[in-house]
This record gives structure tokens, C-alpha cells and sequence, in this order.
């Protein structure tokens, strides 16, 4: 009989939440996270921004983020004054609010936040505050977080060159690329959107291509070369065209070749754990096409087109070589 239940079955969930209100009660009070309201859990994954800006800022909510404070409290040697003023202790309420660095940032954006009001109030609380207050998650609303998302990003990408390159801490440049990247992100997001309603129910012709086939994903990668960064994005729908899940990343790859077949690997993991078997990948490389079908298999198959037919998925890879890997610096 599990007591922690209402039923009287041990449910693995409620033994992880009783071993982690345990571990918060061992810790000092002024450690302890503050209490976040389970919707803003659920409503930071539904703002439009890449993957890794969502999960940096799910992160930012638990304060997970390893600034200098959180490092020297899990018991590693290091200073824990900020790097950029050096004026305070590095937590992420001083580096992304109090810092003035962070508030020179904010001052000279676009959006109606003014740091000074905030000198007694935690990030985690402002923000989640902020998430809550635009639940309804219409298109300015959408825009508001968006922006908000990406110029957090912004300032710990920033933060990382000022440790890493050693950079001069430059608020112009912050505000400049926190201001660039929404506008880059809503297109894509709009040319996702248009492309599906103009193409839904349309993929009963791709029956016919070896198949039925069970799901049917775009592939595309993308590289710059100044700064070299490459990117791979993809999306996977069923044969009514209904989206089943898609996604972005940086990688690690130096070719947009080798970053699009990064991204076969993931759809291929993810789609096989969603029980889809039977994969037609549409790719805009004739030489991924050739070495994938080189040991052709009746349940997956890549077909080559042309970059119009893959629309907003290679906007959207391309796009996310613009922004900057989690360490603040591009992976090549």
C-alpha cells in the first residue's frame, strides 16, 4: 500500500516529487527556487522560437543556466562576480535584469520593460509573470514573447563571447541581433504557416512512390560561410498533410550535407519512437539521395527535389544558422 497515493499504488511521478521536495528542504532558503505556476511550464514550448531558445529558457525558469553564482553553489571553484560589471554576484536575476549591462540593453530596445522597477524581484518571477499575463497567445502577444525569448538568448550568447573570446561587452550589438532574429523567426514561422494551408490534403500522390508511406518528412540543411555555421530543419506530416512534429537545430557538421543528414538520424529516432515505419525523407541533395538509397529498404526512402518544394523548411534551417550555438559560439 503506497500512502503517497490516492488510489494505494505506487506511482513512480509521486515518489520523484516527494524526493525532490526533500532535496529543496535540505537546501539553504535563499537557494531554493521560487514556486512557478505549472501553465508556464506548458506555455513557454507553445512561443514560436527555435527549439533551443524555448529549452534556454525553460532552463532560465529552473535556474539551471550555469552562471558564475549557481556554479560556485554546486560546489565549484570559481569567482562569482559578474564578468561584465564586476560589480555583483553573477545569478541570472543580476545578469539578465540588475547588471548594467543588461539594463543598458533593455533601455534601448523596443519593449516597455524598465529594469529599474524590478531591483527587488527574482527573473524567474518576472518572467513567469510576463508568460501568464499573455496567456491567450494571439499574434501581438506572440510577437511580445518572442521577443523577449530571443533577447534573453541574446544576452547570454553575449554574456558567453564576453567569458570565452574575450570581447568587449558591447550593448548596441545585443540590441541589434535581439531585434534581428524575431523579425527572421516570424517569417519563417508565416511561410510554415502559408505553405500548410495551401498544401494540406495533398499528399495522397506520394502513395504511389514505393509506399503507402506512413509519414512524409521534409529535409533541409543550410551553411554560412562568414561566421561558417551550419543548421538543419525538418518536418514530418502524415499523408493528410496534418503536421506530426518538426524541428530546428545548429550543427555541428561543416557541410549542409552532413547537417541534413544529421537531421535524418533525429527524424528517424523520433518518428520509429512515435511507431511510424514506413518514411519517405524529401531532401533538396541528389548526393544525400544517392548514398542514403545506396541500401535501399522497402520502409524508408529519400527522394530528391527541388529547394520550392521544400518551401519554409529550408527558410528555417537557414535561418537558424544566424543564431549562435549554446555556448555562444558557432559550432563548426
Amino acid at each position: 500500500m503506497w500512502k503517497h497515493s490516492s488510489f494505494g499504488e505506487y506511482e513512480v511521478r509521486s515518489a520523484y516529487n516527494i524526493l525532490l521536495k526533500d532535496e529543496a528542504l535540505k537546501s539553504p532558503v535563499e537557494l531554493r527556487p521560487p514556486h512557478i505556476p505549472a501553465d508556464v511550464w506548458q506555455l513557454i514550448w507553445k512561443v514560436k522560437t527555435p527549439h533551443k531558445v524555448n529549452l534556454f529558457v525553460w532552463k532560465l525558469m529552473q535556474d539551471f543556466i550555469p552562471t558564475f553564482l549557481t556554479l560556485k553553489n554546486r560546489g565549484i571553484s570559481t569567482r562569482s562576480i559578474c564578468p561584465i560589471c564586476d560589480e555583483g554576484d553573477e545569478s541570472t536575476s543580476h545578469l539578465f535584469l540588475h547588471c548594467a549591462f543588461a539594463r543598458a540593453c533593455w533601455h534601448g530596445s523596443t519593449l516597455p520593460i524598465h529594469t529599474s522597477d524590478l531591483s527587488n524581484t527574482s527573473l524567474q518571477i518576472w518572467l513567469s509573470n510576463i508568460i501568464l499575463n499573455f496567456k491567450q497567445m494571439d499574434q501581438v502577444r506572440m510577437d511580445y514573447l518572442r521577443s523577449v525569448f530571443t533577447f534573453l538568448w541574446t544576452i547570454w550568447n553575449h554574456r558567453n563571447l564576453v567569458i570565452h573570446d574575450g570581447i568587449t561587452p558591447n550593448p548596441i550589438e545585443v540590441i541589434l541581433t535581439a531585434h534581428t532574429l524575431p523579425c527572421w523567426l516570424k517569417e519563417a514561422y508565416e511561410k510554415k504557416e502559408s505553405h500548410d494551408n495551401s498544401h494540406r490534403g495533398n499528399y495522397s500522390a506520394y502513395q504511389n512512390i514505393g509506399g503507402p508511406w506512413d509519414l512524409i518528412v521534409k529535409v533541409a540543411g543550410a551553411r554560412t560561410k562568414r561566421p561558417r555555421r551550419t543548421a538543419f530543419a525538418y518536418e514530418a506530416t502524415d499523408l493528410q498533410g496534418i503536421v506530426i512534429f518538426l524541428g530546428t537545430a545548429s550543427s555541428g557538421a561543416s557541410i549542409a550535407n552532413a547537417a541534413a543528414q544529421e537531421a535524418l538520424v533525429e527524424v528517424v529516432v523520433k518518428a520509429k519512437g512515435l511507431g511510424f515505419c514506413r518514411i519517405l525523407f524529401m531532401c533538396s541533395s541528389r548526393r544525400l539521395a544517392q548514398v542514403c538509397n545506396f541500401n535501399y529498404t522497402p520502409s524508408c526512402k529519400v527522394l530528391f527535389v527541388s529547394r520550392a518544394i521544400l518551401g519554409y523548411v529550408y527558410s528555417a534551417a537557414k535561418t537558424t544558422t544566424n543564431v549562435p550555438g549554446p555556448s555562444g559560439r558557432a559550432r563548426i
